[in-house]
């Protein structure tokens, strides 16, 4: 089953790949995408699996001792993740952006397959409990809100804690807002992504 992808088609030396959340589609977090300054190329995934008027990575259940979901299912979403990014043109570059749900999964690729990444920009999202933590992972810039109704801040700051173990280079920003973007962590988001880019093509 491939996997819906909308890209700009822009040849650049770096790309930056969106993974909506729960319930959303690929031209959810392309909008954000179109925002970023420089010379990359853009492109948003859809998730797999239908749910509600939207896609989702993997079907959850909302229950007393917490949110439930079938590991088998983000399984087949990582492979079909990894086919798809994989069936990409080549470029130098490559950052993971995901949002929630999309969160979970951009982290899990990247711990999967660090040295395929020259980052990740986690927003709003929870640790994916991995089997196995590699040696090192690139940059990582985590975004959260304290205020966040769905995924608690402190999921955002057991992110930063699980990804210290093992890289200097894991930024964690907390904001006044809830499951959201907002101006200021957008603005920051593009600091940091100018940042990245300057200092690996230094």
């Amino acid at each position: 089953m491939p996997l819906r992808v909308q890209s700009d088609q822009t040849t650049a030396d770096w790309r930056v790949i969106a993974l909506h959340g729960l319930g959303s589609d690929r031209y959810d977090l392309f909008g954000l995408l179109t925002e970023l300054e420089g010379e990359i190329e853009r492109v948003s995934i859809e998730a797999p699996w239908p749910y509600l008027q939207g896609f989702a990575w993997f079907d959850i259940e909302w229950t007393d001792a917490g949110i439930r979901f079938d590991p088998a299912q983000v399984r087949e979403s990582a492979e079909l993740l990894q086919r798809s990014i994989d069936g990409l043109p080549p470029v130098a570059n490559t950052v993971l952006m995901g949002f929630s749900q999309g969160g979970m999964m951009a982290l899990q690729e990247v711990l999967a397959r660090p040295e395929k990444y020259a980052g990740a920009m986690i927003l709003s999202s929870r640790w994916p409990e991995p089997e196995k933590l590699p040696s090192r992972v690139p940059p990582v810039l985590v975004q959260h809100g304290r205020y966040d109704e769905v995924i608690p801040v402190s999921e955002g700051q057991r992110i930063r804690d699980e990804l210290r173990t093992i890289s200097d280079a894991v930024v964690l920003r907390e904001y006044p807002m809830g499951h959201a973007v907002s101006p200021d962590s957008f603005d920051d988001l593009q600091s940091w992504m100018r940042n990245l880019i300057a200092t690996t093509e230094a």
